[in-house]
C-alpha cells in the first residue's frame, strides 16, 4: 500500500487546483514535496527532499494519507471503509466465490473465513484484495463516492474534487 501520492498524481491537477493546494498546505518538517522542473512536477532522485529545505514558489506536497484526510475535513465531511473483495475458495471439491465482507476474521498472522459448516478456513494473504471507499460530502453540498484498491488513490480522487 502506498503512503503518499506521487509526482505523477500532482501533474493531474489543473493550475487552479495546484494553487489551492499550495495555499492550503502549511509545510512542516517531515513533509515531502517535489519541485516543478520543465513545467512538470518531478520526484526522481534528488528532487524529493524533507521540506525543511524546500523552495516554496516551485514546490507542492506529496500528500500522505493523514494530510489528505485533513484537507478533505477542511473542505467537507469524510468517512471511509476498507473491505476485502470476494475471493475464490474450494469447499467440498467445488470452487466458489465468497464475499468476505462479514465473515473474515484475523487471528495472529493469518486471515480466516468460516465456511457454512462452521469450519475455519485459512485465507492466503496473497489472495486478498482490499477495496477502499471514501465518502466525501463537500460544504457546497456535493456527495461523492470514490473506490480504489489503494487508500491513497481513493483519497486522492476525493482531494482532486475538493480542490
Amino acid at each position: 500500500m502506498k503512503r503518499r501520492i506521487t509526482s505523477e498524481q500532482l501533474n493531474e491537477l489543473t493550475e487552479e487546483q495546484q494553487q489551492k493546494l499550495f495555499y492550503w498546505w502549511k509545510p512542516e518538517t517531515g513533509d515531502y514535496c517535489c519541485s516543478i522542473i520543465a513545467g512538470k512536477y518531478r520526484s526522481a532522485g534528488c528532487y524529493i527532499y524533507p521540506c525543511a529545505d524546500f523552495t516554496p514558489q516551485i514546490s507542492l506536497p506529496l500528500l500522505d494519507i493523514s494530510q489528505m484526510i485533513e484537507l478533505l475535513q477542511d473542505n467537507g465531511y469524510i468517512s471511509y471503509e476498507c473491505k476485502p473483495m470476494p475471493i475464490e475458495v474450494e469447499e467440498d471439491g467445488r470452487k466458489e466465490w465468497i464475499d468476505l465482507d462479514f465473515s473474515l476474521m484475523w487471528k495472529p498472522k493469518k486471515w480466516f473465513w468460516r465456511n457454512t459448516k462452521g469450519e475455519e478456513i485459512v485465507v492466503d494473504n496473497d489472495k486478498l484484495v482490499w477495496e477502499f471507499t471514501v465518502y466525501y460530502n463537500s460544504f457546497s453540498g456535493n456527495s461523492l463516492v470514490f473506490t480504489e484498491k489503494d487508500m491513497v488513490d481513493a483519497l486522492w480522487k476525493a482531494v482532486k474534487e475538493a480542490l
